[in-house]
């Protein structure tokens, strides 16, 4: 104890003067709260130094005009012509030939959907006979949706799959630590599971409209302990700072139209909500999406859990780091089994209704 208590002091005082070995007698010991005869010295304060062209040494926040200016040089220099062929030499585009119709406006039922898929792509649902891809971790996969169905549906996302690799940062023991805070408060679940989504529960943070004409926050957001929803918002957080800038972004360059309709679904949840969602900014998520579903069962490094989607007959490695998007509710999935590590997934979506009410007239009351 004695050592640690030393130690401790030599910290303390590490920038204090050293007392050179003279013969003038110690300084007597000061009772607590005593003056110190030092404390009456008058320090100089030394000038800061000028910073060579005349500037303060940390920089501040470039104005408007400057942006603009650096945005016009690298617009003329050809920076996006330069950018744009880097992604294309990285994108691998797979054309399928057929449209995944076969569960589209059936009733949601796992046990359906199974027998379907099970009867129509017999030699595609085992995940060994699927075709692994994309083959190497440095590509874009891109499965465009048919011509024939956007000639027919001008308004249908332009992509069924789109996988981005390496685009969210270094993260993951951040967001499994945030989460192992969130298990420790047990919030409540008011959702009861869906069989044929998941054999584990999960949590439902944010805004949709469910069977309602208007969005609100949902119940496992708002009807929680002062202490759970601390913990939430710490992680959706985290979400918002690593994972919605990079969906923005990739949804304006890919579904360019699609991030348009968004945009406006955005505004309306705010014209709504916004008095809401300014108490609890954790729940806005920008228009990338507009609900997180949450449940243990992939952040963290782990083997296995390859995605797969026997209408395209394809097997998709999900890696960290990756962001994945597709069309949940016209292309079957699942995923193969976990070997080994821990696995949180983290499922953003916008609520088909609150999708489907996009342009309708917001008229508030009250």
């Amino acid at each position: 104890m004695s050592s640690q208590h030393t130690d401790r002091l030599m910290s303390t005082h590490r920038h204090c003067p050293s007392t050179s070995a003279t013969s003038s007698p110690p300084p007597a010991k000061r009772r607590c709260g005593e003056p110190s005869p030092q404390d009456n010295i008058t320090h100089t304060q030394k000038a800061p130094k000028s910073h060579p062209r005349g500037r303060h040494g940390r920089r501040g926040k470039q104005k408007p005009e400057t942006k603009a200016l650096k945005l016009e040089k690298y617009v003329d220099s050809g920076g996006p012509h330069w950018a744009s062929m880097v992604i294309d030499n990285l994108t691998k585009i797979y054309h399928h030939p057929h449209y995944p119709y076969e569960c589209i406006g059936i009733k949601i039922d796992g046990a359906l959907v199974r027998e379907i898929i099970w009867v129509e792509y017999q030699t595609q649902v085992s995940w060994k006979t699927s075709q692994p891809f994309p083959p190497t971790p440095d590509k874009i996969l891109v499965v465009p949706t048919p011509p024939s169905v956007l000639q027919a549906d001008p308004q249908h996302p332009p992509y069924l799959m789109l996988c981005c690799v390496s685009v969210v940062p270094p993260g993951q023991a951040l967001l499994l630590a945030a989460w192992d805070c969130v298990k420790s408060v047990s919030p409540k679940q008011y959702i009861k599971r869906e069989q044929s989504h998941s054999a584990t529960p999960a949590y439902h943070w944010g805004v949709w409209e469910k069977t309602q004409l208007t969005p609100y926050i949902t119940s496992e957001s708002s009807k929680q302990s002062v202490e759970a929803i601390a913990a939430i918002d710490k992680l959706l957080n985290l979400v918002g700072q690593r994972i919605v800038p990079k969906a923005i972004e990739m949804t304006q360059y890919y579904p360019p139209e699609q991030w348009k309709a968004q945009e406006r679904a955005y505004n309306r949840v705010h014209a709504w909500l916004g008095d809401e969602l300014a108490k609890r900014p954790a729940l806005d998520f920008k228009g990338a999406f507009f609900t997180i579903a949450v449940k243990e069962g992939g952040m963290g490094d782990w083997e296995g859990g390859e995605f797969v989607a026997p209408q395209l007959g394809v097997r998709v490695p999900i890696v960290p780091g990756h962001l994945f998007s597709m069309m949940s509710r016209t292309v079957a999935h699942f995923t193969t089994p976990i070997t080994s590590g821990q696995r949180v997934v983290f499922t953003c979506f916008t609520d088909k209704n609150l999708w489907a009410h996009t342009d309708l007239p917001t008229t508030i009351i009250g």
